[in-house]
């Protein structure tokens, strides 16, 4: 599977959290291929809606972020943190 196509299917596992506009939209910029542009979108509608995040779901977003170059040390990811339950 391509980064792309986890990327799509993280932000889809969201949809009972973020709406179909924010999906969307983080989709779309995976689609003109600015995969790491959609993942920090995708950590900034979660924080921004206090979305309530499992282990495995902050481990997928760092593991892809880590894939994507993305700074492990980001502020989004570490306010994701804050967000994660221990289930």
């Amino acid at each position: 599977m391509t980064q792309e196509e986890e990327l799509r299917q993280l932000a889809n596992a969201f949809f009972r959290k973020l709406d179909k506009f924010h999906i969307d939209a983080i989709k779309e910029y995976v689609d003109h291929g600015e995969s790491t542009l959609a993942l920090e979108m995708l950590c900034d509608f979660l924080g921004d809606h206090g979305v309530v995040l499992s282990t495995f779901e902050y481990q997928e977003i760092t593991r892809l972020g880590v894939l994507l170059d993305l700074d492990i040390n980001d502020a989004r990811l570490t306010y994701l943190q804050t967000l994660m339950t221990n289930h």
